[in-house]
């Protein structure tokens, strides 16, 4: 299944960028901004090309009780990503703690200017649930999950870029 998601940010690309690849902001959108239950990270370094960044976090999961059955009510999240300074883009990958070989989550982030302090993110998600008979359900409540995930960081976005324009 694939996701796309587009929405307005409030700043220039360059501020969007030094809010989401500054480690410590990230984790305080993750935990603060998405009421994750906690985010560590576990690696954040400049490579030849970018950024490499590595996350371990707990998200807040909303899921349909039969999902619930199938990956547990919680589970914790290892996330791989790497921003390349020359495409300007975000790239990631999920590696979840419960059946690992059976959940593909992987995407993209990049963003286009939209006008004087303004620009457009574009996020592309692609999931898949391998397993038999209920990977559908699983993949509709992860897409649900997901776009709530993307609406509520981007209103934290702003609102953190729109502190920063009046401090």
């Amino acid at each position: 299944m694939k996701l796309e998601i587009t929405d307005v940010i409030h700043g220039t690309e360059a501020e969007f960028w030094a809010l989401y690849l500054d480690p410590v902001w990230i984790e305080r959108m993750l935990v603060v901004g998405l009421e994750f239950r906690g985010c560590q990270i576990l690696k954040n370094e400049d490579t030849a090309s970018g950024l490499r960044r590595e996350l371990k976090m707990t998200p807040k999961l909303s899921l349909p009780e039969a999902v619930v059955k199938i990956v547990g009510p919680s589970m914790t999240i290892t996330e791989d990503g790497t921003f390349d300074r020359g495409t300007q883009v975000w790239s990631w990958r999920h590696k979840m703690s419960v059946m690992t070989e059976k959940f593909l989550i992987s995407g993209t982030i990049r963003v286009v200017p939209d006008g004087p302090n303004r620009c457009t993110r574009h996020s592309v998600v692609t999931f898949e649930c391998k397993l038999f008979g209920v990977g559908g359900l699983v993949e509709k409540a992860a897409a649900s999950n997901i776009r709530a995930g993307f609406i509520t960081g981007g209103a934290f976005i702003n609102k953190e870029l729109a502190a920063k324009r009046t401090a």
